[in-house]
């Protein structure tokens, strides 16, 4: 049930003598030391010790053996165990070694000076398990580096590395080692999103091209703010970000932010005509937040829209667009995909109707007041 990380510190522990561990230490020169370049080797979990959490995160590349011990804050043994395990488990190297060869540097991840934040940043709640876990993937295909990562747009590096560790931790392979190869998988999928994510907001080029496209898609929702909703894709702002960033500790259920992303990515299937992956996304973020008369609603037209001449489906659509309007009696998304479903299947008085509910509440809503027009001519 233990890490390998672990099980290598455990087994140096038992088995290793100090003329052993010397020699271990001797490949490392006299250079200075940090952590692994490759986050599979970095991130993987040797201790939940915070103490011990904070001497291996502050190897961060600046110093050598004796500054090291020097300064480690825990007994001199038990941080001689500790960097002889890191450096058998691949998790430090030193910085003119294999990183000399390598195009870029990699970051270093802060130290941790409290054992609180140490805390923070190790194990955290347990991994997500079946369909939690593919939602967390579906949401991260839809969404930019920024709203991946919970950074804003101005973050610095040293954010952007923290934010990508702390995320990035909770996706390891250390974690799933014992769920299911299909967890496994996509485990695998949501840990290399995060790093491409991460690479890519270290890179000035491609972090100007996705901060332009963040901020041309707020303007363009800011500016539809007074519009009937409609299927589109949500603007990637920090907000979203940081609410996805701050709540994956919960473990029990997704953060709202990755909620509203599979919403989204079931407006992008009902937009591509894609009705059976939008009732799927829908049906699953209806499920997660109950009380969203937006997710009803979409359901509901996504159910129709998928076999419109199943009698079956339409009223399945009816029932969840009518909970939609329990939820929120003055929901448009409803209002207008039931005067839609009314008009298609041949209840023009009822369309009608639903038109005058929305024109009730927003007299400005020209799209409705002309197909109220329209219908009242062809009666």
């Amino acid at each position: 049930d233990r890490p390998p990380a672990a099980l290598i510190l455990e087994g140096i522990r038992r088995h290793y003598d100090s003329a052993r561990q010397d020699a271990v230490l001797a490949n490392l020169g006299n250079l200075p030391l940090r952590l692994s370049h490759d986050p599979v080797l970095r991130l993987q979990e040797m201790t939940s010790d915070p103490v011990e959490l904070a001497f291996i995160r502050s190897i961060n590349g600046t110093t050598r053996l004796p500054a090291i011990f020097a300064g480690a804050g825990i007994a001199r043994d038990k941080a001689r165990l500790l960097l002889v395990a890191l450096c058998e488990s691949g998790m430090i190297e030193a910085v003119e070694g294999p990183a000399r060869r390598r195009s870029a540097a990699p970051p270093t991840p802060p130290p941790s000076t409290t054992a609180s934040e140490s805390r923070s940043q190790g194990s955290g709640s347990g991994p997500y398990e079946g369909v939690q876990l593919s939602l967390v993937a579906m949401a991260l295909r839809t969404q930019s580096p920024f709203w991946a990562l919970g950074v804003e747009p101005d973050a610095s590096l040293a954010e952007v590395d923290r934010a990508y560790e702390t995320l990035a931790r909770r996706f390891h392979a250390d974690r799933y080692r014992n769920a299911s190869e299909d967890e496994r998988r996509i485990a695998r999928e949501i840990f290399e999103r995060l790093g491409q994510a991460h690479r890519v907001l270290r890179d000035p080029a491609g972090r100007r091209a996705h901060a332009h496209g963040a901020k041309t898609e707020k303007n363009e929702e800011n500016a539809a703010e007074a519009r009937p909703p409609s299927p589109r894709r949500k603007s990637s702002d920090s907000s979203v970000s940081g609410a996805i960033s701050g709540s994956f500790s919960t473990g029990d259920s997704l953060p709202p932010a990755a909620v509203r992303a599979i919403y989204d990515a079931g407006l992008e299937h009902l937009r591509a005509r894609r009705h059976h992956e939008a009732v799927e996304a829908f049906r699953q973020a209806a499920r997660l937040a109950p009380g969203e008369a937006n997710f009803r609603a979409a359901l509901g037209w996504a159910l129709f829209r998928e076999a419109p001449a199943d009698a079956r489906a339409g009223r399945a659509a009816l029932a969840e667009l009518r909970r939609a309007l329990q939820i929120d009696a003055k929901n448009r998304p409803a209002m207008q995909y039931l005067a839609q479903l009314y008009e298609q299947t041949a209840q023009p008085d009822l369309a009608i109707k639903e038109l005058e509910k929305i024109l009730a509440l927003d007299p400005s809503a020209s799209e409705a007041a002309d197909e109220l027009r329209r219908l009242r001519e062809e009666r």
